[in-house]
Formats: C-alpha cells, sequence, structure tokens
C-alpha cells in the first residue's frame, strides 16, 4: 500500500487530532520536564474511601511506686464512740498530678491497728471496693474506749504465727503515713 502525500498529511493530522482530544478529557497525559513516568492511558481514577483515623493509643496504666508516689491514708470518721466502735478506713496512692495510681492484681493492704492508751494490736486485711484497683477499702473495728494509730502495709500476704493470729507482715511497704483515731465513752 503506497500513500500518496496528502494521506500521510491526513493520517499525521488525524493522529494529532486525537491525541489533543485525549489530552483535554485527561485520557492521556504528557509530563515534560518531569523525571516521573507518563502515564500513556489514564484509567479512571478510584478513590479509597478514606480511612478512620487511627484510635489514639490508650494510655498506658500507672501502677503505683514506693519511689515516687504517696500514699494517702483516711477515714470517715476520726473519732468514734463506744455505741458506733467502725469507721471505714481507705489506703489509695497519688502520683506527683495528684492523679490516682492503680495497684497491681497481687497486691493486698493489711492495716494494723496499735493501741497508744490501751494494750491493743489487731491486723484486718482491706480490699478493693468494686474492682477499683486504685483503693482498697474496709471498716475496721475498735475495742473500745482509747486513743489507737492506725497504719497500712502493701504486701503479697500477711503472717500467721503458731495459733493462726495474724502477725504484721515483714517485707511489705510501709511508710510514716498514719492516722490517729480517738474512741471516746458515749
Amino acid at each position: 500500500m503506497n500513500l500518496t502525500t496528502n494521506h500521510k498529511i491526513a493520517l499525521v493530522f488525524g493522529v494529532v487530532l486525537l491525541v489533543v482530544v485525549l489530552v483535554h478529557f485527561d485520557v492521556v497525559k504528557f509530563n515534560v520536564g518531569n523525571s516521573e513516568s507518563v502515564d500513556a492511558v489514564s484509567s479512571p481514577v478510584q478513590t479509597a474511601p478514606p480511612s478512620s483515623p487511627k484510635p489514639a493509643p490508650a494510655p498506658s496504666v500507672r501502677y503505683f511506686s514506693s519511689a515516687s508516689d504517696k500514699v494517702v491514708l483516711s477515714v470517715t470518721n476520726q473519732t468514734v464512740y463506744t455505741d458506733n466502735l467502725k469507721t471505714q478506713f481507705n489506703y489509695s496512692a497519688v502520683d506527683s498530678s495528684g492523679k490516682n495510681v492503680h495497684f497491681r492484681s497481687g497486691d493486698k493492704v493489711f492495716v494494723r491497728i496499735l493501741g497508744i492508751t490501751r494494750l491493743y494490736n489487731d491486723n484486718v486485711e482491706i480490699f478493693h471496693p468494686d474492682s477499683d484497683d486504685t483503693i482498697f477499702s474496709g471498716n475496721i473495728t475498735f475495742p473500745g474506749e482509747g486513743v489507737y494509730l492506725v497504719k497500712a502495709c502493701l504486701g503479697p500476704s500477711i503472717n500467721l504465727d503458731s495459733t493462726g493470729a495474724k502477725v504484721w507482715p515483714f517485707g511489705c511497704f510501709e511508710d510514716t503515713t498514719s492516722v490517729q483515731m480517738n474512741v471516746y465513752e458515749m
């Protein structure tokens, strides 16, 4: 097949016209002067739906550290009377910013009640209320009128002597924090 000059001009003109139309409708893209690759034929752009933002990482749980946290002991009533010798005792800890810290699952708190004006010594364990691992809480009972010192010890267990009486646990964390309780005759 022999093409005449008129046919060659018409063919070149048709190809140029086709390229102009395709470029105009973004079917063919030319990337002149750029080192990135050139797409000869562009497929319809499929954009993925915007991905939902990644959830923020969960804040790490801050556990009690005897080196940096402050123990807080509190009682519902620091003065009680012989008609009701019970009060609620709470043991918690706060970090340097004043926020409660968590206790580890194996931690236990033992409360020691020492008689100051009468000979008395008792040890009781208090527990986490309603699965709140930032506080230990429980009722303590006094034997009668007098002044008592209440201290707490954070440790894994409490010791028992040969008769089964609770012995203040050694090797647990006990700071200088204590509460003085006054029990008066009603």
